[in-house]
């Protein structure tokens, strides 16, 4: 695990591993966290779009599908289908080169704990569809 460091210059990959099934990463765009958990296939949220997914997370979901590479941008390329958050909020610290937003700077352990919370979120999900 490393540490979140608020420099835009620095993203990478805080943390990347699996919680009760789930796959999550962890990463930094430099200017903010973000979290990723993937939903395995036969899953009832597998394939739906954000606003179709019930999950409490910070912000909201944000994004969902596959992790794939934007050019010019730091970005994780990763296989299946994902759902993900953010951490540039209202409220939140961002360190973007044209402006810095105050407010809380989230660690890599405050971004987990959460990760860990969807896929609670998830295993419950999927075990009322079941």
């Amino acid at each position: 695990m490393t540490e979140m460091v608020y420099d835009y210059g620095k993203p990478g990959i805080l943390d990347e591993g699996e919680i009760r099934g789930y796959k999550y990463i962890a990463a930094s765009y430099g200017s903010h966290p973000c979290a990723y958990v993937q939903i395995p296939k036969g899953h009832p949220y597998h394939g739906s779009t954000c606003n179709q997914i019930d999950i409490d997370c910070h912000g909201g979901l944000v994004f969902s599908g596959r992790l794939y590479r934007y050019p010019g941008h730091f970005a994780i390329e990763r296989d299946g289908y994902w759902i993900g958050w953010h951490y540039a909020h209202a409220g939140d610290f961002t360190a973007y080169p044209e402006i810095t937003m105050e407010g809380h700077r989230y660690t890599t352990q405050e971004v987990l704990a959460d990760v860990a919370q969807v896929v609670k979120q998830l295993v419950e999900a999927a075990g009322k569809e079941e």
